[in-house]
């Protein structure tokens, strides 16, 4: 129900208006519009799966109530409503017991009609925001705080997902840094607000360790069923529910279950061949640095760099967040050689404005501008990690290194403490140094603060900072 607010409570009221007029008929189909209501939705789950009519019943009883609600408000239309419509009398009978005019009585029971659909729809907006807010719930915190120069790119996707009959597979492909994650992210969030899927899951793939051995695409499958089964079968253990299982659950109700950080070719073909047996109306939203083969039959969209407005934009945000006002207020022909150098990856540029609080900007641009030129942007967030490290703190060293056993939400300060066995000062130093540095990400709210680790960083981490040396 995504109609402006007149549009959709006119509709409401004519639903109401024909339920009532066939209020007795046991084999007039209910109303789609009303069957649709969360109240209704509600009252459908507590009704056994076999009771006949189950569906007209609980439409009558979400109007029942909502007459109930009417009988304080307006006492005369609702006593209008019962007599007419549900007790069956006629108007002309009802008009000499209220001892009133027809043409009143007429006035009074479209009026209480008209009040029921606003009570119905108010009811409805309760619903949908708390379970707006439920789902959301589900999702990890957010680790941006405003996303730029991708709207147009959110609005697409949103409009192709909340198509009925489109693509089951959809997929967001991209660089590393380019901000898949969080437009993903952001995408769902909006999408929960449609309530356009009964669920939005978001399953995270285990970062793996730069050019390590990856795992076999069915285990990672296995992995992917499993973080399913524990997301739709609350209780069951991993292992007890199988793909076939998950997949009858999912054709059944829709779903969006977000893949984020599908990075091997091969597990990619594997999940496209499992996922493409999907039916029903659930879909899937998949992030990877992968761009899928166009005979793949899926929904793609690629993320571009982006432009050098949007990315001084970008660091000008980043450095108010992170108190370098020299930066922030920087002129933007300065700023510029930065886009230039760098080019338009986000997280490029977030760690490129940390790195200057300490190091000149033109020795960074140097050495970054050096590996652009050569396309290897790997190697540039490799430079970049690597100068940040050697500048970090031996606490901050200590809490940067353990941070991939952080999970998904982040970390909170005694959980991370009794990671690394710092004391509380010296931990809130390191956690504000790798902040400043653009190394840890703050998650959650202000009153329940976690900090997280972007996955290009934890995947450096997983590779070099282990077995780190003097001489590396």
């Amino acid at each position: 129900m995504n109609e402006g607010l007149p549009e959709i409570q006119e509709k409401i009221r004519k639903a109401i208006h024909l339920t009532l007029r066939a209020w007795h008929k046991i084999d007039q189909p209910p109303a789609e519009i009303l069957a649709k209501l969360l109240s209704v939705q509600g009252l459908l789950s507590e009704a056994g799966e076999r009771e006949p009519h189950r569906e007209r019943k609980a439409i009558h009883q979400a109007l029942l109530n909502a007459l109930g609600e009417l009988e304080r408000k307006e006492p005369l239309g609702a006593k209008v409503v019962r007599e007419h419509f549900i007790n069956g009398h006629l108007l002309k009978n009802i008009k000499d017991q209220m001892n009133r005019e027809e043409a009143q009585v007429n006035r009074d029971q479209s009026r209480a009609i008209q009040m029921l659909a606003d009570i119905i729809y108010r009811k409805e907006q309760v619903l949908r925001i708390k379970a707006a807010e439920n789902s959301e719930a589900e999702l990890p915190p957010p680790s941006y705080k405003i996303l730029i120069g991708v709207q147009t790119a959110a609005a697409t996707l949103i409009e192709k997902l909340k198509e009925k009959d489109s693509a089951s597979l959809y997929f967001l492909s991209g660089l590393g840094g380019i901000g898949k994650t969080s437009l993903a992210d952001n995408v769902a969030r909006q999408i929960i607000r449609t309530l356009a899927f009964e669920r939005v899951i978001w399953i995270r793939i285990k970062a793996q360790p730069l050019m390590a051995k990856l795992a076999a695409p069915e285990l990672m499958f296995d992995e992917i069923v499993a973080q399913l089964t524990s997301k739709l079968f609350p209780g069951r253990r991993p292992g007890t529910v199988n793909w076939e299982t998950v997949y009858a659950a999912l054709n059944e109700t829709p779903h969006l279950i977000v893949l984020d950080n599908l990075e091997s070719e091969a597990d990619t073909y594997l999940i496209f061949d499992r996922l493409n047996q999907l039916k029903g109306s659930s879909k899937f939203l998949i992030t990877s640095r992968i761009r899928p083969n166009p005979q793949a039959g899926v929904f793609t969209l690629s993320l571009d760099e982006l432009s050098p407005d949007n990315s001084i934009r970008l660091i000008r945000h980043h450095a108010k967040t992170i108190n370098f006002m020299e930066m922030a207020e920087a002129p933007e022909e300065r700023l510029g050689e930065i886009t230039a150098a760098v080019g338009g990856n986000p997280y490029a540029l977030k760690l490129v404005t940390g790195l200057a609080q300490v190091l000149p900007l033109s020795e960074i641009l140097k050495e970054a501008n050096v590996d652009k030129d050569i396309g290897q942007v790997k190697d540039m967030f490799h430079y970049i990690f690597a100068r940040a490290w050697q500048l970090l703190s031996a606490d901050a060293k200590n809490l940067l290194a353990v941070m991939p056993n952080v999970a998904d939400v982040g970390a909170q300060l005694d959980q991370m403490q009794a990671i690394t066995g710092l004391d509380k000062s010296r931990l809130l130093a390191a956690i504000q140094e790798l902040i400043f540095r653009s190394l840890i990400e703050l998650r959650g709210t202000a009153w329940e603060r976690r900090y997280g680790i972007h996955r290009l960083t934890e995947a450096w981490v997983l590779k070099f900072v282990n077995d780190w040396t003097e001489e590396d």
